[in-house]
């Protein structure tokens, strides 16, 4: 499947589950997922249509994105099982970014209700809403670089 169709088809429905329903393991996995599946379907294309792909497999081509992008590393992370998430009922700090960047997305639970982070090496948690949408940004930003 071409990478822009799975994206609105497929990307776009469940980061947009995972944020209506931010608490839950299953939306969160599948957006996961989905991402990580985006870009092997970008190296696809690339090898496709470019006339030059620096990765010999989607595997590489996948881990070579993950080192451009945090977010996106994060995903590969989580996908390969390196890192897990944990649920807190702890509002998680914002920073001013993320609130400009995605005001409609889920940031903190200050109702109490149940939260999904990740915890980084430095020891600071990133809701999951915000990793898929850096990384979701990422990966369209690439793609409209590769002109697809």
């Amino acid at each position: 499947m071409d990478p822009v169709i799975f994206l609105e088809e497929v990307v776009r429905p469940n980061i947009a589950d995972q944020g209506a329903n931010a608490g839950e393991l299953r939306h969160a996995f599948n957006a996961i997922a989905t991402l990580d599946t985006l870009s092997a379907r970008m190296f696809n294309w690339c090898r496709a249509h470019c006339a030059r792909v620096d990765c010999q497999d989607d595997l590489s081509y996948r881990n070579s994105l993950a080192h451009r992008s945090e977010d996106f590393g994060l995903v590969r992370d989580l996908a390969n099982g390196k890192r897990r998430i944990d649920i807190t009922r702890t509002p998680v700090p914002q920073s001013e970014r993320q609130l400009v960047r995605r005001a409609s997305a889920l940031r903190t639970n200050v109702h109490g209700s149940p939260c999904l982070v990740v915890k980084l090496d430095n020891g600071d948690l990133r809701t999951i809403s915000d990793v898929l949408a850096g990384a979701l940004d990422f990966l369209e930003a690439e793609m409209q670089r590769r002109g697809m």
